[in-house]
C-alpha cells in the first residue's frame, strides 16, 4: 500500500473588523499582528488626554504548540519596545473551560484588550461577547467566534488550504486517477478544523475523488496516531492521508516507541500455508548471551 502523506501550510492571513473584510492582506502573521496591536494601543493613547497608564494586553491561546510559541514569543519581543505596555499570555491548551476562565480573568482585572484565539467557536463566543460588551477592545485571531463581538480579527482562509491540498493531491496521481483519500480532522468545533475539511471534501469530489472517511485527530499527535491506525485498518486501498496540521501528520518512517504494537498475524494461518516459522538467529557476541540454551547445533542452508 503506498500512501502518500499531505502536510499543509498556513498561508497569509487576512484582517478584518466586523463591518469591513479585506482578503487581499499578503502579510507576515507577526507583523500583522503585532501592527494591529500597535494601531490599537495608538487610538487608546490619543483618547487619553491626562495622566499616564500602563496598557495590559491579555492574550489567550487556544493550544500549545511551535508555532504559537514563536508567535507568543513576538509578541513579548514587541512588547519589551514598549514601556507602557505589559502583556500576560495564558494558554487553554485544547480545553474550553481553561480559555472561558482566562478570558473572564482578563476581563475581570481589567485589561486594557483581550487578545483571543478561540479554541472552539460555540463554546467560547459567550465569553468573548461578555468581554467586548464591557466596552474591552478584542481581537480575535486565527479562529473565529461565532458572531461578530469583537473589534477586529485575523484569519487566514481554511477552506483555501483545504481546497489546496485537494488538487496537490490529485495532481501527485495520473489525469483520471480515482483518489481515494482519508482525513484526519482536526478538533469537531474549531471552525479552521470545519472549513479545512469543507474545502479539501468538495475539491476532491470535483476532481474524481473520493473521501473515504475522517476521524478527529483534535490537533494532536496522539489522537491521530489511533485515528490514522483506524481509519487504515478501514480503509487499506487509501492514496493519501490529509492531516489537517503538522502536528496530526502520521508520517511515512516514524520512528517505533519502545513496546509499541507493530503488527498482528495468525501464527497457525501462516504454518497451514505450509511456511517454517524457525526464525534463524546469527549471535556474533555470544558470550553476553551464556544463559541461552542450545536446542540444536547444526549447518542452516538458505532455502
Amino acid at each position: 500500500m503506498d500512501v502518500k502523506n499531505l502536510i499543509i501550510s498556513r498561508p497569509q492571513p487576512d484582517i478584518s473588523n466586523h463591518r469591513h473584510h479585506n482578503s487581499n492582506h499578503m502579510i507576515c502573521f507577526n507583523t500583522l499582528f503585532k501592527n494591529l496591536v500597535i494601531g490599537v494601543l495608538l487610538l487608546m493613547l490619543a483618547a487619553a488626554c491626562t495622566q499616564p497608564h500602563r496598557y495590559r494586553i491579555g492574550v489567550s491561546q487556544c493550544s500549545s504548540d511551535d508555532w504559537r510559541s514563536k508567535m507568543n514569543a513576538g509578541i513579548q519581543r514587541e512588547a519589551m519596545v514598549h514601556e507602557d505596555v505589559e502583556v500576560e499570555i495564558r494558554s487553554a491548551n485544547d480545553d474550553n473551560a481553561k480559555q472561558i476562565a482566562d478570558i473572564e480573568y482578563f476581563a475581570d482585572n481589567n485589561f486594557d484588550i483581550i487578545i483571543a484565539a478561540p479554541n472552539e467557536a460555540m463554546a467560547i463566543t459567550p465569553a468573548i461577547r461578555d468581554a467586548y460588551n464591557k466596552g474591552i477592545p478584542v481581537i480575535v485571531f486565527d479562529r473565529d467566534i461565532a458572531g461578530d463581538t469583537y473589534t477586529a480579527r485575523i484569519r487566514t482562509d481554511n477552506t483555501a488550504i483545504g481546497r489546496d491540498a485537494a488538487k496537490y493531491a490529485l495532481s501527485l496521481y495520473p489525469p483520471g486517477h480515482p483518489l481515494k483519500a482519508i482525513e484526519i480532522y482536526g478538533l469537531e468545533g474549531s471552525t479552521p478544523a470545519i472549513e479545512r475539511h469543507n474545502g479539501f471534501a468538495n475539491a476532491l469530489k470535483a476532481g474524481g475523488g473520493t473521501l473515504l472517511g475522517s476521524g478527529h485527530g483534535n490537533w494532536n499527535k496522539e489522537n491521530a496516531e489511533h485515528v490514522a491506525d483506524s481509519l487504515l485498518r478501514l480503509y487499506p486501498d487509501a492514496d493519501v492521508i490529509y492531516a489537517h496540521n503538522d502536528r496530526i501528520l502520521v508520517r511515512k518512517g516514524q520512528k517505533v516507541k519502545k513496546g509499541e504494537l507493530i503488527c498482528e498475524f495468525d501464527l497457525e494461518d501462516i504454518k497451514a500455508d505450509g511456511y517454517v516459522m524457525t526464525t534463524p538467529v546469527v549471535i556474533s557476541n555470544n558470550e553476553e548471551y551464556a544463559s541461552i540454551a542450545l536446542n540444536h547445533i547444526g549447518e542452516c542452508n538458505v532455502g
